[in-house]
């Protein structure tokens, strides 16, 4: 779950105190596990430029899920030239992944990397999230307005928020929607049938002009993030479980499937020396069970294997590393090749990750 690229990097260098992540005009994004903002000013109006309904090839069955001890034989399987994606959802059965790109969303066959879909932002909309089970887009062209887009081609949807937001990121299964008010820091939750506020949460204490808030991807906390710290409230009743600073700015985190375990990245002092590393904390008490040394710079995308035992990196290269014991299971790529997202497929047979220029998919063969 789970607020990746060049271009956060740019974000961070303009806002000095703003969320990891944060960009301003005249392409707006804000990360966070589930999604980051993109203005986009290319196109008057919404256009589904192909979509295909004709049936999805399969994953071979040979490939085995990516493990520990086989992690080692990971290799790319398919590549396309696409440039900018900065964020990957996988769809729920493994199929298919939706690349996230400045001005458009386009969904793409895992098996041949084939474009089913592609569909482009309105005019001067910027874009929040995407909700994989639903299918659903959410987009804002003034910060007040929710605009949810179904990619079934049903009629969009209108909501305005109880006041002008920073963010909006859908609550998994797509019928809630979680928005960062502007003015306070609180956390309303909107139901997307009716478009009323269900309940709102607070109590998160920043100096930070920008911040997020948004629900880990299994439902437990609810979390908030603001330049350097992190903190995790129980969703249910917005009470404080934990709360942990870092010596920089969080470049990008993420949560194990099952939500026990939270990633983040960030720079901080280790042996003596300030460098990028890598944190995993027991999410429930914020322990911190390891700190893995990285190389060149912090990742800027995160992604745990559904069964938390390995975590890809991406940014100064692509790797896979032991969560338990920070060994390097696989450089995918050197840290000369930039790399921008890379995220596991949920039946964790494949990997997908773009770097600046392409798309990849990755699987162990033999």
């Amino acid at each position: 779950m789970k607020l990746n690229v060049p271009v956060i990097l740019l974000v961070l260098n303009l806002i000095a105190y703003s969320v990891p992540g944060a960009m301003i005009a005249p392409i707006n994004i804000v990360s966070s596990h589930t999604g980051y903002e993109i203005s986009s000013k290319e196109n008057k109006y919404p256009i589904i430029l192909s979509k295909k309904t004709a049936t999805t090839p399969t994953l071979p069955t040979g490939f085995p899920v990516i493990n520990v001890i086989n992690a080692e034989k990971l290799v790319g399987i398919h590549s396309i030239p696409v440039k900018n994606i900065y964020q990957l959802i996988w769809e729920p059965d493994s199929q298919s992944v939706t690349a996230i790109q400045p001005s458009t969303i386009t969904r793409y066959n895992s098996v041949n990397l084939n474009t089913l879909e592609t569909y482009t932002f309105p005019e001067n909309s910027a874009f929040l999230d995407y909700e994989a089970n639903s299918r659903q887009v959410l987009l804002t062209s003034d910060r007040r307005h929710l605009i949810i887009h179904p990619m079934d081609g049903k009629k969009d949807v209108s909501i305005l928020a109880p006041a002008n937001f920073v963010t909006a990121v859908f609550e998994r299964g797509g019928t809630r929607i979680w928005v960062s008010l502007e003015e306070e820091h609180t956390a309303a939750v909107i139901d997307v049938k009716t478009g009323k506020e269900l309940t709102s949460c607070g109590g998160f204490e920043t100096a930070a002009p920008v911040y997020t808030a948004l629900p880990s991807p299994a439902g437990r906390w609810l979390v908030w993030i603001a330049r350097a710290t992190i903190q995790l409230d129980t969703r249910a009743d917005c009470t404080r479980v934990t709360r942990i600073g870092h010596q920089d700015f969080i470049m990008s985190h993420a949560f194990s499937t099952d939500d026990n375990l939270l990633a983040v990245s960030a720079g901080g002092e280790l042996d003596g020396a300030f460098q990028p590393l890598l944190y995993i904390y027991n999410a429930e008490t914020g322990k911190q069970e390891a700190v893995i040394p990285l190389e060149g710079s912090p990742a800027v995308d995160l992604s745990f294997s559904p069964d938390a035992r390995i975590i890809a990196s991406a940014g100064s290269g692509l790797s896979l590393l032991d969560v338990k014991t920070g060994q390097e299971l696989k450089r995918i790529a050197s840290s000369k090749t930039r790399f921008l997202v890379a995220e596991f497929s949920p039946d964790g047979r494949t990997l997908a990750a773009a770097d600046e220029t392409s798309l990849f998919i990755y699987a162990v063969t033999h």
